[in-house]
């Protein structure tokens, strides 16, 4: 309690004057009554004296208008605002390792109201605790004033505090999540009150914004404004958070996107392109499985008893799955006519989300297509006789057979006989693969190939044909580039020391092993059977060898697809199969020339499909008008305005990828208006045979990509062209990554000064109670009385006043 006044220096010197004023006139009086005051005793006189010097110091105190200042002083308990995450991403599954889940699919706003639980009973005793539930607006749920160590024993259940709504239980329906609003807007409604920390509830992903917001640069940058407010000296107050999920997306094995070319022919390899996102473990171990039915006969399926039943198995491949989103290739070769149905399955994983997105289904054309062939060899060798009945057994190969030795009345073997090698450039292109097998350049007895038929050959295989070349120990291939240096040279996938003459006296009897390549494995060529295990068993029977084409090296944009793989009668790492393409067609080198010993000793019929896939490969260009050996895919099949699209364009032909080294390839994006974006396409840097580029979706409604890409004749065909189709649809933010942002939520807290706690140390969550500070605020409030503005003060006075004069009247000096 204090006394203090209001009278300011000016006012001090009238009170001064004023009780100058009054001491005069007090002597003035009391010399008047002089004479009066003899009749009255010493104690009468000071008596009366005494009551008006009290009322005169009263008038005085009166005037200087003083105050009585008195000051309490009482604590406050600290305030402790808990935001609970309400969006619908709350609704996910929360995390398993989590150990506030008390059931294999507990959602994280179930998890969030168990932490809740665990906090606010503990934290209640000595703070005043707010309760919030947010999504895009924030919303009080209940506010809890400290209840001491008794009453803190007493806080309702979460249960309690979030009743139901309309009948239905509460839950996490918010289409939204704006975490920086949300605190901004907590940490300003605090109002003078101490707040000890603010605990932040929520799987820390935020949705504001338009575009791809749930990157997490971009949820870092939202939160900018948040920091700087809880790190300011007005406010200073750690933010703790409790993240619910883990940073990985809910549990699914999926199948993205499964493509492949529209048609196919019979009896050739079909290559699928197989997009599966695994958000089951770090690795994962499963199989894919490919099955095929006849289109009409699944149209007419209606349950899945049905489907499983028309379907038959074609192919499996077992599959090693790292943690994300990866494109696998599975195959099969297509034995039946007309319109298929290709379905892929994977398995179904426990406490899987979606299951329904474990299957995929493709339709292709199976088109019985005929492919002439123009097989011209040097002499009647094993391989030519074992060669020509396979192609003739193959029902797309119309086979025309030119063997150069033969006399001259000789018919030549082939579906089409023929008299003469093709001499102009259109007849030529009558031919869609030829095949030099140990041809003679010169020819002294035989039927040599001319400068004019070499070209026509090399403009056949720039437009589109296949080219097979194979070196045999009659004529070899350095005789032929002796006498066709000039085109040949560049035509082949190898070089060839033209001045190395075979050792034709030489007797070869050691053996060696030859092997596929890390590249040949998957190649087309080299694919016998679409079932993984089943080919390398195929491939096991591979036999033994005696003699090689001796090659310098291959090409720089040749693929090599067989190799020595040692042993006594060669060393390792020899050339022996190899193709790269050649304007629009590609061209095979074989320097075997007893493959044939495949047949042996079981008589099957690998060594026929080996050439049979060989012409296929070659002539696949003139089969479907274009390149397939390509696929152009998307990331995701349907997007949301302003997010970002990744495409895709994987080369499946090594020798095309190598074909387009250095080169720049572009998608063109059409919009349902008929809008052209172009994207370019930037080669992969994790070194896959691939291309990609990004766009922004903008429009919505399907959007067509298409990527193709001609060669350096300006006058020629689509070396390859493809397309797919993505949607752009308006869609929940919410449900676009279902991973919880743990990392953009521990700088929060750290940024902050608070604490961080997810699945990995939520069984500590307890002990963010011991760190949120419980010392109470002290608040001092003054109250200024004014004394002299009251009954009692003039009270007081009226009594002195009457009081005197009522003595002086009885006293006879009045």
């Amino acid at each position: 309690m204090k006394l203090s006044t209001l009278a300011s220096e000016g006012v001090a010197i009238i009170l001064l004057l004023v009780a100058a004023g009054l001491i005069i006139f007090y002597s003035y009086v009391y010399y008047r009554e002089a004479k009066q005051t003899r009749r009255l005793t010493r104690r009468q006189v000071w008596l009366l004296r005494l009551l008006r010097i009290t009322a005169a110091i009263l008038v005085v105190f009166a005037l200087a208008r003083p105050t009585l200042i008195v000051t309490r002083r009482w604590t406050q308990a600290p305030a402790v605002p808990i935001l609970i995450d309400g969006s619908q991403s709350m609704s996910f599954d929360d995390a398993r390792e989590n150990p506030l889940c008390e059931t294999a699919r507990q959602s994280r706003y179930e998890s969030a109201k168990i932490a809740l639980d665990k906090l606010a009973g503990p934290l209640a005793r000595k703070h005043d605790l707010k309760v919030y539930k947010f999504s895009h607006d924030l919303k009080l749920v209940t506010s809890i004033d400290a209840r001491g160590e008794k009453g803190g024993r007493e806080v309702d259940k979460a249960a309690k505090m979030f009743p139901d709504i309309e009948g239905k239980p509460d839950s996490a329906t918010g289409s939204m999540t704006d975490i920086k609003a949300a605190g901004i807007k907590a940490l300003s409604g605090m109002g003078d009150s101490k707040v000890s920390g603010l605990i932040l509830i929520t799987d820390g992903r935020s949705t504001t914004g338009t575009g791809d917001t749930t990157d997490k640069q971009k949820n870092w940058a939202l939160l900018s404004e948040l920091v700087e407010l809880a790190r300011s000296d007005r406010v200073h107050v750690p933010i703790h958070t409790v993240v619910m999920g883990s940073e990985n997306a809910l549990r699914d094995l999926r199948i993205d996107d499964f493509n492949c070319p529209a048609e196919a022919s019979l009896g050739d390899v079909l290559s699928f392109q197989v997009k599966i996102t695994n958000q089951i473990d770090d690795i994962l171990n499963t199989e894919l499985t490919l099955y095929e039915a006849d289109a009409e006969a699944f149209k007419k399926a209606n349950t899945p008893e049905d489907i499983k039943k028309i379907f038959t198995e074609v192919a499996r491949r077992k599959l090693r799955l790292t943690r994300g989103q990866q494109t696998i290739p599975i195959s099969c070769i297509p034995e039946t006519l007309g319109d298929r149905v290709f379905r892929a399955v994977l398995p179904v994983v426990a406490d899987e989300v979606n299951t329904d997105n474990n299957t995929a289904v493709v339709s292709v054309k199976v088109a019985k297509r005929n492919l002439k062939v123009l097989l011209i060899a040097g002499e009647p060798s094993r391989e030519y006789i074992y060669m020509v009945p396979a192609l003739l057994r193959d029902p797309v190969v119309i086979l025309s057979c030119y063997l150069q030795s033969a006399d001259v009345d000789y018919i030549q073997q082939g579906n089409e006989n023929i008299e003469r090698l093709p001499q102009s450039t259109a007849e030529w292109r009558k031919y869609d693969v030829a095949m030099l097998l140990d041809v003679d350049p010169n020819g002294f007895n035989t039927h040599p190939l001319t400068v004019q038929q070499i070209a026509g050959l090399e403009e056949m295989v720039a437009k589109g044909g296949g080219l097979m070349v194979m070196g045999g120990r009659s004529q070899g291939l350095a005789k032929l580039l002796q006498v066709h240096a000039a085109k040949l040279r560049l035509m082949l996938p190898v070089e060839i020391d033209k001045n190395r003459p075979l050792e034709s006296e030489r007797f070869y009897d050691r053996p060696f092993r030859a092997e596929r390549t890390k590249v040949g494995r998957d190649h087309p060529i080299m694919r016998v059977s679409g079932d993984e295990k089943k080919n390398e068993e195929i491939w096991g029977t591979f036999p033994q060898f005696y003699w090689y084409h001796p090659v310098v090296k291959a090409m720089p944009k040749a693929v090599v697809l067989m190799q020595t793989a040692g042993g006594a009668g060669a060393p390792a790492g020899e050339c022996l199969m190899a193709v790269h393409r050649y304007g629009e067609g590609s061209v095979f080198y074989c320097g075997l020339d007893s493959l044939w010993l495949w047949r042996y000793p079981y008589e099957s019929y690998d060594y026929d499909r080996f050439w049979t896939r060989t012409i296929r490969y070659l002539g696949e260009a003139k089969l479907s008008g274009t390149q397939q050996q390509v696929s152009l895919a998307t990331d995701r099949r349907s997007y949301a305005p302003g997010q970002n699209v990744a495409i895709q364009l994987r080369i499946l032909d090594p020798a095309l990828d190598n074909q387009l080294q250095n080169v720049k390839l572009y998608a063109k994006v059409v919009t349902p208006q008929k809008e052209e974006h172009m994207v370019e396409l930037q080669r992969a840097v994790d070194g896959q045979a691939a291309f990609t580029g990004n766009f922004q979706s903008k429009r919505v409604g399907t959007m067509t990509v298409v990527a193709r890409h001609q060669a350096s004749d300006s006058e020629a065909k689509d070396l390859f062209k493809v397309e797919c189709n993505f949607q752009v649809q308006h869609q929940s933010l919410e449900a676009m990554d279902t991973s919880a942002d743990i990392e953009t939520m521990k700088q929060l807290s750290e940024a902050t000064g608070g604490k961080h706690f997810d699945y990995h140390n939520m069984s500590k969550l307890e002990s963010l109670i011991d760190e949120i500070p419980a010392d109470p605020k002290v608040i001092t409030r003054r109250d200024p009385i004014d004394i002299w503005d009251g009954l009692t003060f003039l009270l007081i006075f009226l009594v002195l006043v009457s009081a005197e004069w009522s003595l002086r009247k009885w006293w006879g000096l009045l």
